[in-house]
């Protein structure tokens, strides 16, 4: 009966990881959809002082993973709050992941996302880009999906009424951001 037990036990260990280890291949598509918040530090000519505000956001990313890599595409919206008095934004960009660290529960990296800037309801002209940079971990749930965790410094620069009188406004961006992964 012990002997029974034992083996019951080490098969269903063994599933796990084979469902695990099967789940967490690099040749996959990810589609990851989430959510999160941030400090922003604002900076422009006509600032006197730096400005610093509370921003939240939510978006999606979708990558496909290559041996060495990930890349895909994603956007976020992001309001910057406080007045309004510069808006909301959607940041489409080319999206990259580098793991450091994969196993059968878990894996961890570099994430890198380089994109465009397009305001919501302004009636002023703007245009600009981001880049940010971070790190990532993805907690293995189940076999195709598990729980997103990263931070990320991002940069930003906003050209404002870029025809006349323009106003260049630098924004520097500390994220933290948690989503759900799932994977096919």
């Amino acid at each position: 009966m012990v002997l029974a037990f034992s083996a019951a036990v080490n098969l269903q260990a063994q599933v796990r990881y084979g469902n695990c280890k099967s789940s967490t291949t690099y040749d996959r598509f990810y589609i990851t959809p989430y959510g999160g918040i941030g400090f922003a530090k604002f900076s422009a000519d006509s600032l006197a002082d730096k400005e610093s505000r509370f921003t939240y956001f939510g978006g999606l990313t979708a990558v496909y993973g290559f041996d060495k890599f990930r890349i895909g595409i994603g956007a976020r919206f992001q309001p910057y709050t406080k007045n309004d008095d510069y808006g909301a934004y959607i940041k489409p960009y080319v999206a990259m992941e580098i793991p450091l660290y994969f196993d059968e529960f878990a894996d961890f990296g570099i994430t890198a996302n380089a994109g465009a800037l397009f305001p919501t309801g302004s009636s002023i002209p703007q245009s600009g880009y981001f880049f940010d940079i971070g790190l990532y971990y993805n907690l293995v749930i189940t076999s195709t999906s598990g729980l997103f965790f990263g931070t990320n410094y991002s940069y930003n620069s906003i050209n404002i009424n870029p025809n006349s009188n323009s106003i260049k406004l630098n924004v520097s961006e500390f994220d933290l951001i948690i989503g759900y992964r799932m994977w096919f």
